[in-house]
């Protein structure tokens, strides 16, 4: 009986042995691995094609995005699995403290990168000019202006106008809300709105994106009087372009935030690192939005 003993015991290390020790933890690296991400869903075309470039780059690197709502991704935060949101602001004190005694060191932000709300109408339309007491009295209701917008007010671009322009008032009666971006550029075709409000780098997508040539061919920037410019420059009225956004002239700029929660050199921190250098920025820059790291002005020379 006690030699049945010895055997089995023998055996039972013999089979442990040969397992891999579970306590030795795989983790990820700068390029290698896997991480979960939430991204602010009007971020969505840019974040879909600099994922695949980074992954191109990284083939032992898999970035599994979530998009949604900015106040779900802030809420994300809470989740041990996702280390990194994309959003359209920073962390408020409050938020900054929370994650910060939640995850034991301060989480890292900063901007990547600059979008802008656009504000479209179809092509016929013979108003097109707008400043901010324009855009209040159509949002609120007060002008008889059909309006489609987003389905979520937890999205960047809702909260956005609503904080902004409305100043945290709700949406009038006249607002309706679509139930994706695409369907709000439909509407708009169909003649179903008078004005629509939807994120720049969505229908600046063209680079990637060409099927959306024929609708946006119906449709046209509304321009959107200066707002915090000086006096001379109050008359002036622009859309929305890496140049108007960049010299402040137009008024409806989005900045584009990371929030990442990890203190070593991980996967998020090497997406990130990518995100701020040039190949990112690159692709930020080619989606028609302002490359906020890196300055790619071109300048005159002359060789002789």
């Amino acid at each position: 009986m006690n030699q049945l003993v010895r055997i089995c015991f023998m055996f039972s290390c013999l089979i442990l042995a040969c397992e891999p020790n579970q306590s030795l933890k795989k983790y990820d690296t700068a390029n290698s691995g896997t991480i979960y991400i939430s991204v602010e869903e009007s971020f969505e075309p840019v974040f879909k094609e600099q994922i695949r470039v980074f992954e191109s780059l990284y083939p032992e690197a898999k970035i599994i995005a979530s998009y949604k709502s900015e106040i779900e991704c802030i809420k994300d935060l809470k989740f041990d699995s996702i280390r990194l949101v994309i959003v359209s602001r920073d962390l408020s004190d409050n938020e900054f403290k929370t994650v910060k005694k939640n995850i034991g060191y301060a989480p890292r932000s900063h901007v990547l990168a600059y979008s802008a709300i656009s504000v479209l109408i179809p092509k016929d339309a013979t108003d097109s000019f707008f400043d901010y007491l324009n855009l209040e009295n159509i949002l609120s209701g007060q002008r008889n202006v059909k309006v489609v917008v987003d389905k979520d007010n937890s999205s960047a671009t809702n909260m956005f106008l609503i904080k902004h322009i409305l100043k945290n008032r709700p949406f009038g009666k006249n607002v309706k809300a679509a139930t994706s971006n695409d369907s709000i550029l439909s509407v708009l075709t169909k003649k179903q709105a008078d004005i629509g409000f939807i994120a720049y780098n969505w229908i600046n997508d063209s680079y990637y994106n060409k099927s959306q040539q024929a609708i946006l061919k119906k449709l046209k920037f509304a321009a959107i009087a200066c707002e915090d410019c000086p006096d001379s420059l109050k008359n002036i009225y622009t859309i929305p372009s890496p140049n108007t956004i960049q010299k402040g002239l137009y008024p409806l700029r989005v900045p584009i935030y990371y929030i990442l929660k990890e203190n070593r050199s991980g996967l998020g921190s090497g997406f990130i690192n990518y995100l701020s250098l040039e190949n990112g920025q690159l692709v930020f820059k080619k989606s028609v939005l302002l490359p906020a790291q890196i300055n790619f002005n071109l300048r005159q020379t002359s060789i002789n």
